[in-house]
């Protein structure tokens, strides 16, 4: 059977105030976002099935919400690949956040940040594959 799901097209994030939020992503973790109106996005090129012949890609988006939004941890949590975790830990501990550092996985290393709007953001940096010796 063939897959009907070719890849992740995004991960979208209601936001009270998704300029204020994009602009905290910004600062702590070097993400430019682009104003799409009320929406603050960015999008990564993808190297998964181009469907229907167009460029791949994931955004990554927060949309302002037309109601306010209950206070406390939301439900879901946002996963981003990270290539040195240690250094982004430090950075983030530096800057007066709280980093909650899960034991590593067979899969990689994990750091978990709450967002100012209360989203669990988890920070992923997998583990490296050694090339086998020849």
């Amino acid at each position: 059977m063939t897959p009907m799901i070719q890849g992740l097209g995004g991960a979208f994030l209601y936001a009270n105030n998704a300029e204020a939020l994009a602009a905290w992503y910004s600062q702590h973790l070097g993400l430019e976002f682009q104003n799409w109106g009320k929406v603050r996005g960015l999008q990564w090129p993808s190297a998964d099935v181009q469907p229907n012949g167009r460029e791949s890609s994931t955004i990554f988006a927060f949309f302002q919400a037309e109601t306010p939004l209950p206070e406390g941890v939301r439900t879901g949590r946002v996963n981003l690949r990270v290539d040195d975790l240690d250094v982004l830990v430090a950075r983030l501990r530096a800057a007066g956040l709280e980093v909650d550092s899960p034991p590593g996985q067979e899969y990689g290393r994990f750091a978990w940040v709450i967002d100012p709007e209360g989203n669990r953001l988890e920070l992923w940096e997998p583990t490296k594959i050694e090339a086998p010796a020849s």
